[in-house]
């Protein structure tokens, strides 16, 4: 959870559109956010993947 927040903070200072969101939502659901972050990432990743093939 400690790096969901962490992450969170960084958008936040780079003033990144999701950062507030997660920034509000990691407190009151962390397991949620995590769940759906790291759906997140596996998606990015594979859509990163998909483009340099």
């Amino acid at each position: 959870m400690g790096v969901a927040v962490v992450i969170a903070g960084a958008a936040l200072l780079r003033a990144a559109p999701w950062g507030r969101a997660a920034g509000l939502f990691i407190p009151y659901h962390p397991l949620w956010s995590i769940s759906v972050m790291a759906l997140d990432l596996i998606i990015l990743w594979g859509l990163a993947r998909l483009a340099t093939t």
